[in-house]
């Protein structure tokens, strides 16, 4: 938003006019306020621009009050985009007077985050691809700890996988950045392509980066950040870069929909689905394949809906991923839904072709069931999308295919020697696909736990630090779950 005052005799006003619109960009608005002395009292007009590549802003809400906290206008950009602000009067403001501005902007946490913002917070963490500007800093600092990292990562994950709702430490999803701060003399905040100082921890962070405190003064980043912030209205134009540029938090490639009509659009999606028919009482894998694209990628997301009613969701895996686990997705099947995202953690891109990336084994709940019926992509659930090696999204339809599942309990054979044990617990198992072993003690807690790799066919535990007495050995495999009972001396 582009701001001009100028002194006048008879009255004061603000007056919002309209910026070009240019091509979209990264969802950050622009608000210069620039001053021209005529005498003593302000006419001020101007424009909310889009600061990276001068694209506008609307819905966005602007509050401004007198210092003491008297309302001067209330307004909220429009959809044309002209005016974008109506006019608002505040005789009681004079030239050398200030105000208070507070500026916000309702919108999904979700809007604009996907997987290909969590792939680009790697690349940077990695420093392949570090992020360019401040306001993408702010944009992936997700715990608000003025520097960007791994654990961002896996905050943002919990909200694409719908296991939180918000993120913690902010209290918006839209943040705002006064022009004061960018266009400061000696550079508190860092100009765009220039990444911040190195810590003494050895890290590239913000914390020394300073802005304005609310009623004057400097505080460090991010204490600073606030939808409110006192505005000078000074006869010194050099004074009156105050400005505000908008910020989605998550969003580090700028996709948040800042403008009417530049939200992603989704497209229908559908599962390439056998006609398959599945019985009641029986085990089903699901195998999800890619047979349209068969490229390297660096992470997917995707969204299915099930019929509750007809299908229980037993697991989740991936035999040719490497780092996918039960972090890489959410279900319930109370809701009937499951949201899948992936990230090569290593920065390595992985082959996905016409082979299975993604298995589901479910169990069947009653007769009459069809596959393509009962398990159906779903964007609303999670959108569709993969991110290549060059950090490109692409959308390629998915195969689905179904086989029966005729594994037998076959951990049931589990051998657990010596039994009963005083130190180390020897595990033999069939097993094929990898599994988890937790040790339970008769209160039902887990005292114990550990993973073993696919192929492994027996690990040994060093039970010593238990008390005497009967405990459980659990084994889970992506087809079963097997419970032992051995006595410890």
């Amino acid at each position: 938003m582009l701001f001009t005052a100028k002194k006048s005799y008879l009255y004061d006003e603000f007056i919002f006019t309209s910026a070009q619109a240019h091509k979209r960009t990264s969802a950050l608005m622009l608000i210069i306020f620039s001053f021209l002395p005529i005498i003593s009292k302000a006419q001020i007009s101007g424009t909310v621009t889009n600061g990276i590549q001068s694209l506008g802003m609307n819905g966005v809400s602007v509050v401004l009050s007198t210092a003491g906290g008297s309302l001067i206008t209330n307004t909220t950009t429009s959809v044309t985009n002209t005016p974008l602000l109506t006019a608002g009067g505040f005789s009681s403001i004079g030239a050398s007077g200030s105000c208070r501005a507070n500026i916000t902007k309702t919108a999904s946490w979700t809007d604009g985050v996907s997987t290909l913002d969590i792939v680009l917070i790697n690349r940077h963490i990695l420093a392949v691809q570090p992020l360019s500007s401040g306001f993408k800093w702010i944009a992936g600092d997700i715990n608000q700890n003025g520097y960007v990292s791994t654990a961002d990562i896996l905050i943002l994950r919990d909200l694409i996988l719908a296991n939180i709702s918000s993120l913690p430490k902010w209290s918006k999803p839209w943040q705002f950045v006064p022009g004061s701060v960018v266009n400061a003399p000696n550079n508190n905040f860092f100009p765009l392509g220039t990444p911040p100082a190195i810590n003494s921890a050895g890290f590239p962070s913000m914390e020394n980066v300073f802005g304005p405190k609310l009623g004057g003064g400097t505080e460090i980043y991010p204490t600073w950040l606030s939808p409110i912030y006192d505005i000078v209205l000074s006869t010194n134009s050099a004074n009156n870069q105050n400005g505000f540029y908008g910020v989605k938090i998550g969003d580090v490639n700028g996709s948040a929909s800042f403008f009417t009509g530049n939200a992603t659009t989704r497209e229908s999606v559908a599962f390439n689905t056998e006609n398959a028919s599945l019985e009641a009482g029986k085990a089903y894998t699901f195998q999800i394949s890619n047979k349209e694209l068969a490229q390297n990628y660096l992470g997917f997301q995707f969204g299915v809906k099930f019929d509750s009613d007809a299908i229980t969701i037993e697991g989740v895996s991936s035999p040719n991923l490497p780092e996918f686990d039960k972090e890489c997705y959410n279900q319930s099947n109370i809701e009937g839904v499951l949201r899948v995202l992936w990230l090569a953690n290593s920065g390595k891109p992985q082959l996905i072709d016409e082979n299975s990336f993604v298995t589901v084994k479910v169990k069947v709940k009653k007769n009459d069931v069809r596959l393509n019926e009962v398990f159906q992509l779903d964007q609303e659930v999670l959108p569709l999308e993969f991110v290549t090696s060059n950090t490109t999204e692409v959308y390629p339809s998915l195969d689905l295919k179904v086989e029966e599942d005729k594994s037998k309990e076959h951990v049931e054979n589990a051998i657990l020697f010596p039994n009963p044990v005083q130190d180390l617990l020897t595990i033999g198992i069939n097993n094929s696909k990898g599994a988890e072993i937790s040790i339970i003690d008769i209160l039902g807690r887990q005292v114990l736990t550990t993973q073993v790799n696919a192929g492994t066919t027996s690990t040994v535990l060093d039970v010593s630090s238990l008390v005497s007495g009967a405990f459980i050995c659990e084994i889970k495999t992506f087809d079963t779950v097997s419970k032992k009972v051995f006595i410890k001396r």
